[in-house]
């Protein structure tokens, strides 16, 4: 789990319990989420992720490229209609820069997702 680094200023924000920020490195989300923004997340509201860009750790999906880190992408997914309701056919986790591949993970890996928060929009670069 990460570790709190400390506080900064969030001028013009009305900053929420909950609230944090992060540095997000990467250009999958490109160009809303420049490499190296400083980002403001809230946590994830009940209720439907669909179309919301989110914060996500992979819990234990092993020592690949993706096990136990985090990563930030626009979720979707793909459900169906049962006795019981409703489940997840697939769910992916899609990047805003067509250089990049969507992540897609099947219903059963569903539990491996921490939603670590929604993003709320970008900071001011620290000084």
């Amino acid at each position: 789990m990460p570790e709190e680094i400390g506080w900064t200023e969030v001028p013009g924000v009305a900053v929420k319990p909950g609230m944090f920020a992060a540095r997000v490195t990467g250009t999958s989300m490109e160009p809303l989420i420049p490499d190296g923004s400083w980002c403001l997340f809230r946590p994830c509201p009940a209720g439907s992720r669909e179309g919301r860009i989110v914060l996500v750790q992979f819990a234990s999906l092993g020592a690949g490229e993706n096990g136990g880190r985090f990563t930030v992408k626009k979720y979707h997914s793909e459900k169906s209609v049962t006795a019981d309701g409703w489940r997840h056919d697939r769910i992916q986790l899609l990047p805003l820069n067509p250089a990049f591949e969507p992540i897609t993970l099947e219903p059963e890996d569903a539990g491996e997702l921490i939603f670590a928060g929604e993003y709320e929009g970008p900071l001011p670069q620290p000084r």
